[in-house]
């Protein structure tokens, strides 16, 4: 009968040990590995990733956006001033 309960008391004492020991190990490992690698890993996609194709299309949207004003601008001046420049080059060669 001693034996029995023995037998019991360590199978139950190794059980909660163990089961301890992997609760501990588990939690330690989430605290020590498994957050800071998510916030390096967070960090570095935001700075490595996330602020180039930020610049890279906020440049290029504003290349191309000031680019095609500037292309309409111009050719709108171009016109206006052209059918007046026409206009003068008719007058003064007559």
């Amino acid at each position: 009968m001693s034996l029995t309960f023995n037998s019991l008391l360590t199978s139950s004492h190794h059980y909660i040990v163990t089961s301890l020991h992997r609760h501990i190990i588990t939690s330690l490992r989430r605290c020590i590995v498994t957050s800071p690698h998510r916030y390096i890993v967070t960090s570095l996609h935001r700075y490595v990733v996330a602020s180039p194709h930020r610049y890279i299309v906020t440049s290029l949207h504003r290349y191309i956006v000031t680019s095609l004003h500037r292309y309409v601008v111009t050719s709108l001046h171009r016109y206006v001033a052209g059918d007046d420049a026409t206009k003068q080059r008719r007058n003064d060669v007559t």
